[in-house]
């Protein structure tokens, strides 16, 4: 690999993870208050973390969609066809990411009892890495 490909390759790298870390951190500042506020208005509903992790999501996802698209992977284009397209093919693929954190949230928290936020946080690590990965290979690849 050329010291050029390598070099932007990093920087690509560090900016997704920078991204990564700032979605992750906005995903689960507004899980935490929904989840304080089902949790307090709701007491004995075993599934509040449900009910905090939807919009917590969906924002989370718009966030990553903007800066992803313009900052971490440059692939610009201004045409609504494009945006539509890619920003569908994007929440495409967090769904997925998003089933593996639901399913993962649901064996920690109502299986083995985990508190909710730890779970939230540990889940987050594997989210991020499969969602680099899906952006680098679908969604903003290189024409």
């Amino acid at each position: 690999m050329e010291d050029n490909t390598k070099s932007s390759v990093l920087i690509e790298s560090l900016k997704y993870i920078i991204v990564g870390c700032l979605t992750t951190v906005l995903n689960i500042a507004i899980f935490s208050v929904l989840s304080i506020i089902f949790n307090k208005n709701f007491p004995d509903f075993k599934y509040n973390w449900f009910l905090a992790e939807v919009p917590a999501f969906i924002i989370a996802v718009l966030f990553a969609f903007f800066m992803d698209k313009y900052f971490v992977f440059k692939t610009g284009g201004h045409k609504i066809l494009q945006i539509i397209q890619e920003l569908s093919n994007f929440f495409m693929m967090r769904i997925v990411s998003e089933l593996v954190n639901v399913f993962g949230m649901f064996v920690l928290v109502n299986i083995f009892k985990f508190k909710e936020i730890y779970s939230k946080i540990g889940l987050s690590f594997v989210v991020v890495v499969l969602n680099y990965l899906f952006s680098k290979f679908f969604i903003f690849k290189k024409k």
